[in-house]
């Protein structure tokens, strides 16, 4: 073998060791738009507590639920979509509809996106021109039509005619840009809690990063209402 093939052959070698090791120490771990943590299935490491604001956002289920949820989430992302499908009906029926639990959503839309901006500016329309009751029926409408409008060009439409459906017409809100301010002030905000990656959540301040099961948010849940 040549001096030079030899030293090719070490650098690819020293390469592939590399990622195997990255991958093996990041594996584990929390990845900014990934499901997968340190934690086995429902069980919950120490958390870091953030005091995290509401601000003015919609809020779902009784104000004065012993428990606060803040979701900071993205209506394009699949993993917030994944969530919001396997974990969220559990946890709405358990704790939200009974009165322990009040959840607030709050927009992190991810650039990379394209249409995850317009969607959290239309739910925003929509509070603007009705009730937290009919923003987070458009929240769920977006998370459950996201094949309609996901990377489409007819997105726009589709959020005005889901708007509809529930007797809001937004259509001069969200092509005027009323609510970007909103949506841009709590991106600003999830910056400030240092929030990477989406779903993001903090459970009375506690840190809950990625689309966790129904039992891990259980166990976080009733020990704050242990307290």
């Amino acid at each position: 073998m040549s001096n030079k093939s030899q030293t090719i052959w070490t650098a690819a070698s020293f390469l592939v060791l590399g990622l195997i090791i990255g991958l093996l120490v990041t594996g584990p771990k929390l990845l900014s738009n990934g499901n997968t943590s340190d934690a086995g299935e429902g069980e919950v490491t120490e958390l870091q507590v953030v005091s995290a604001s509401v601000d003015d956002d919609p809020v779902m289920g009784s104000p004065d639920a012993p428990v606060t949820i803040i979701e900071y989430s993205d209506y394009q992302c699949p993993w917030c979509e994944y969530w919001f499908k396997n974990t969220y009906p559990q946890l709405k029926s358990e704790y939200v509809d009974t009165g322990k639990v009040k959840i607030v959503y709050r927009d992190r839309p991810v650039t990379t996106h394209p249409q995850s901006q317009k969607a959290a500016e239309a739910a925003e329309c929509v509070d603007e021109l009705s009730t937290d009751e009919n923003y987070y029926k458009m929240h769920d409408l977006l998370f459950a039509g996201t094949a309609e409008w996901s990377y489409k060009d007819t997105a726009n439409e589709t959020f005005i005619a889901y708007a509809k459906t529930l007797g809001v017409d937004i259509s001069s809100c969200l092509y005027d840009g009323t609510t970007a301010q909103e949506v841009a002030d709590d991106y600003a905000a999830a910056r400030t809690y240092g929030i990477r990656g989406t779903p993001t959540f903090f459970v009375n301040g506690k840190v809950v990063v990625g689309a966790q099961d129904f039992e891990y948010f259980k166990n976080v849940i009733e020990d704050e209402l242990n307290q």
